[in-house]
């Protein structure tokens, strides 16, 4: 039930009395009934022609969930319904005309139909209860949009055993067969992002069940799966030319179709599963029924999950998936696990209340998972205290899995902590010294200056890559997003993106990163989008996507972060710290020094935590934004 517009994200069935924020309370069907009364839903059926409701218990009726994107909703009768619901044109055909047929005479539930969309409480009520529906539900309807898809995309996959890879997955119809085909070519993902690409090109290409946070958490949460498509809507809105939005939206299609079906398949699993079992048993499956409008079923019944794990965070880092408000990411996402209950007064609580009142409950659980900005007198042992500004609101779903990939840190009472100094320095006084360097300072021009700062700029964001290795790989689609999202005066920030995305597609690994940056200073695109371009702009960016920080928030880091230069192991790296600190001058950094890094335990990715604190300050430090890295240390350099 994903939300577009100015439609408010949450939805729900009814009221309830909600326990106190931070207290972390059992959730989902299997534990409702020990502290409250069973749920119950109001299901609608259709009956001779007219639509039928009646409250009713999930627990113990069969009925259906409907899963879908609202589109351009707005208020409108419908043949059948006695009352105005919000719905598109297409939807409201789709209810018309398909949804009878689909539903037979079964209880079902769809959110524009069992819940009062005019009650901003009844909605936001519903949120908490959503995982209960999809779980309970014999069977969810998952709606794709009308100008989604075309059969041309399906035949250009090919076999569609084959969409994740060539060889290894050609297994999953038959696990006796040795006979793999190693054949050349692409597999069946990469050729419906490049389908899409150069045959599509110029189109619009709605798939709102893969663009849309909602329908990913119902999707997730059902054990069988069936998906139709709605019909267009005669003389409804008509063919228009892509925008650069939609442009750069659809290639992404191909690769959130791959993550839907990881996802579910593995929705549950834990790490002391088979490996095979952990990357999806029914992957193909979930994706032959996207395509050829079938149905998919698990091979095990929905497991009610505690906490989310690190491959639920790894899947998602890139991903685009929108919703309609900010609290949307964790109102949809969280109810899913046991151990969150949403706060009181929820449509009241701003993002970052509401993600603090998440990481309290997730701490109070001993979860691996970890916010990526704390600030605490409790720092070291992870405990999660007022920030002094605003987290940054998440635009997409990979926004919000980066502040969930912070370092995990454990110091119970009485325990000993080693830290180790770090050295570093603003990159304002990195810059300013580079200056200085130059030949005759006093009389430079300020077109040398220039060029000097552009040459350096390069240096640097080329050497981040070089030795941030784990996040710029996955860099590609967020770039994209952005360079779609940005408005026409934005034009530092385009510039900018537009200079970095040139930096990540001509990167020769054959190369070190000196020689890169030494030909990427000979390009005079680089040279003219950097062209009186405050270097902060390209500098931050590129320490964003080197941490972990979501590119769409690069307002708020220009704002609220200073970008910093760290020296581990003779390699630097660019870090970001809150200006709380970084504008401090008597600001030490910390690295707290780790064992081993396991996942799930110690986060999703490895982290050397960064820590600045005053020494007079006893024991109070604020968590500074340091890249992971694989082995705890970069490569060389140069």
């Amino acid at each position: 039930m994903a939300l577009d517009g100015d439609r408010d994200a949450t939805i729900v069935r009814g009221k309830e009395t909600e326990p106190d924020a931070g207290k972390v309370q059992a959730a989902g069907p299997s534990r409702e009934s020990e502290a409250a009364p069973p749920l119950q839903l109001l299901l609608c059926r259709f009956q001779a022609g007219k639509l039928l409701k009646s409250v009713m218990s999930p627990a113990s009726t069969d009925f259906l969930a409907i899963s879908h994107v609202w589109g351009k909703a707005e208020w409108m009768k419908v043949d059948g319904i006695e009352h105005e619901i919000r719905v598109s044109r297409e939807k409201a055909k789709f209810i018309k005309e398909q949804l009878p047929s689909i539903v037979g005479d079964q209880w079902f539930w769809m959110d524009v139909l069992c819940i009062n969309q005019r009650d901003d409480e009844a909605r936001v009520a519903i949120t908490q209860h959503i995982p209960s529906v999809f779980r309970f539900a014999q069977r969810t309807i998952a709606v794709r949009d009308s100008s989604g898809f075309k059969e041309c995309c399906t035949k250009a996959i090919g076999d569609p055993y084959l969409f994740f890879s060539k060889s290894r997955d050609w297994r999953s119809r038959n696990e006796d067969d040795s006979d793999v085909n190693f054949g050349e070519g692409l597999d069946g993902r990469r050729r419906l992002i490049e389908h899409i690409t150069e045959e599509h090109a110029g189109h619009v290409m709605n798939e709102g069940i893969l663009t849309r946070l909602w329908p990913l958490q119902e999707i997730i949460l059902s054990d069988k799966i069936q998906f139709v498509r709605c019909k267009p809507v005669e003389g409804g809105e008509q063919p228009r030319i892509a925008t650069e939005y939609d442009a750069r939206k659809m290639p992404v299609l191909g690769q959130s179709l791959a993550a839907l079906a990881m996802t579910w398949s593995t929705h549950g699993e834990d790490h002391n599963d088979p490996m095979r079992h952990r990357i999806g048993f029914t992957k193909n499956e979930l994706v032959i029924a996207f395509l050829e409008l079938g149905t998919a079923s698990r091979r095990y019944e929905n497991r009610e999950v505690l906490l989310p794990n690190e491959r639920d965070i790894m899947l998602h880092l890139n991903s685009t998936r929108e919703t309609g408000r900010a609290r949307d990411f964790i109102l949809a996402i969280m109810p899913q696990y046991g151990f969150y209950k949403a706060p009181k007064k929820a449509k009241q609580l701003t993002f970052t209340e509401l993600f603090l009142d998440c990481c309290r409950q997730l701490r109070e659980v001993d979860s691996g998972l970890s916010p990526l900005f704390l600030e605490s007198d409790h720092l070291l042992d992870g405990r999660v205290g007022p920030l002094k500004v605003d987290l940054p609101e998440p635009k997409c779903l990979g926004d919000l899995a980066k502040l969930l990939n912070g370092p995990v840190m454990r110091c119970p009472p009485g325990s000993k902590v080693d830290l180790a100094k770090a050295d570093g320095v603003p990159m304002a006084k990195v810059m300013e010294n580079a200056a200085r360097m130059l030949p005759d300072f006093a009389e430079v021009t300020d077109h040398h200056l220039q060029l000097a700062h552009n040459v350096l700029v390069i240096h640097t964001v080329v050497r981040s890559i070089f030795n941030s290795t784990v996040l710029w790989p996955i860099s590609h689609h967020e770039i994209n997003r952005e360079l779609a999202a940005i408005p026409p005066d934005a034009d530092d920030k385009r510039r900018a993106i537009e200079a970095l995305h040139i930096m990540i597609s001509t990167i020769d690994l054959d190369e070190n990163s000196y020689e890169n940056a030494v030909r990427m200073t000979e390009y005079p695109a680089l040279h003219e989008l950097l062209r009186n371009m405050p270097w902060r702009i390209p500098i931050t960016l590129a320490a964003m996507l080197s941490c972990g920080l979501g590119i769409s928030r690069l307002d708020w880091a220009l704002e609220n972060m200073t970008a910093m230069q760290f020296v581990v192991n003779e390699v630097s790296y660019l870090a970001l710290a809150p200006n709380s600190v970084a504008l401090s001058g008597d600001t030490a950094y910390y690295f707290k020094e780790g064992g081993e890094f396991f996942g799930g335990r110690d986060g999703s990715l490895p982290r050397q935590a960064l820590l600045a604190g005053n020494p007079e300050t006893d024991g109070y430090f604020t968590l500074c934004l340091f890249p992971p890295d694989t082995k705890f240390k970069g490569s060389r350099e140069y």
